[in-house]
């Protein structure tokens, strides 16, 4: 079987569990892919994404100081545009649509697609889903 490697995706890491992050990492690093940054706070994301222009953000939906709306709505039409991953425990319709509807490209629970995030990653490198 054939290794293939991702070296050239960014990722950044939105995450105020520091446990969680650390998993994020982990699985970006089983990818080949690259942290570029990492944040535990809208206000820390927004400047930490605009600083290391990342081909995807794993975004959790609920920071301490503001959420991943907050970061969506600030980032989520810039071009070129991050993929955006929302991650949470709280999958609510209501959340997934005002998500996608502010530049989501990825809405998961944490607590049954967690799993998901390399194949995502992997897809990514494969077939570029930022927008430009």
């Amino acid at each position: 079987m054939q290794s293939v490697h991702y070296h050239g995706v960014a990722v950044y890491l939105v995450e105020d569990s520091t446990a969680i992050r650390s998993r994020m990492a982990e699985m970006v690093e089983q990818c080949h892919a690259r942290v570029v940054g990492e944040a535990e706070t809208a206000d820390d994301a927004i400047a930490g994404i605009r600083s290391a222009a990342p081909d995807i953000v794993l975004l959790d939906l609920h920071l301490r100081q503001g959420g991943g709306l907050d970061v969506l709505r600030a980032l989520g039409r810039k071009r070129p545009r991050p993929v955006f991953i929302v991650v949470t425990n709280d999958p609510t319709d209501g959340y997934r649509k005002a998500c996608m509807a502010a530049g989501a490209t990825e809405f998961l629970d944490k607590s049954h697609e967690f799993m998901r995030i390399p194949q995502i990653i992997a897809d990514a490198a494969e077939h570029p889903l930022t927008q430009q």
